[in-house]
């Protein structure tokens, strides 16, 4: 089926008989990540990419391998950003649905940090995506100046790392020369 049909939805269907007919968890697993090989390269639509990260990540869920659901919405997130709009298409839809289900297994199995590094990013995402519509919004020039001071803070209360310090620092230089 899938060399005939080589699509994220019969990668998909042939992943959960694996793994709930044949109890098969290690194939199913296999099944995943050949599909996000081999898809990869193909032109998938954000909406089939969303998905396939979410079947995946909540197969991982099942089998209690919380660092892999971790790393697969990590992937899954970065590969295709939030994008805030009054109306979304279907992919922007897909897209919402997999940084709610990210941010949702976060709120349930992450640590702190991760969550407010994800709630800083979503808002980040908010700022810039408002600058872009309206330069000279001031307000949110300076919400964004707050927020990456604020995203200093929380780096340096958890993690001691001058390499990302730096980088922070390099955020908040960059938005104050930018408003």
């Amino acid at each position: 089926m899938i060399a005939c049909h080589p699509t994220p939805h019969a990668y998909t269907k042939y992943a959960k008989w694996e793994e709930k007919k044949r109890g098969a968890p290690v194939q199913a697993r296999a099944i995943y990540e050949r599909a996000i090989a081999e898809l990869g390269d193909w032109e998938m639509a954000p909406a089939e990419r969303a998905k396939l990260y979410i079947n995946f990540a909540a197969f991982e869920a099942r089998q209690k391998e919380f660092d892999r659901v971790r790393a697969i919405y990590e992937f899954g997130t970065s590969v295709l950003p939030l994008i805030v709009t009054d109306d979304l298409d279907e992919d922007g839809k897909a897209i919402a649905e997999l940084h709610e289900a990210a941010a949702s297994f976060e709120k349930q199995h992450g640590q702190v940090d991760a969550i407010e590094k994800l709630i800083i990013e979503r808002r980040r995402e908010v700022y810039t995506n408002r600058l872009k519509e309206a330069p000279n919004d001031y307000d949110t020039w300076f919400d964004l100046i707050r927020l990456e001071e604020e995203a200093l803070n929380l780096q340096t209360k958890f993690i001691a790392d001058r390499e990302k310090e730096q980088d922070h620092f390099a955020r908040i230089r960059e938005a104050y020369e930018r408003a």
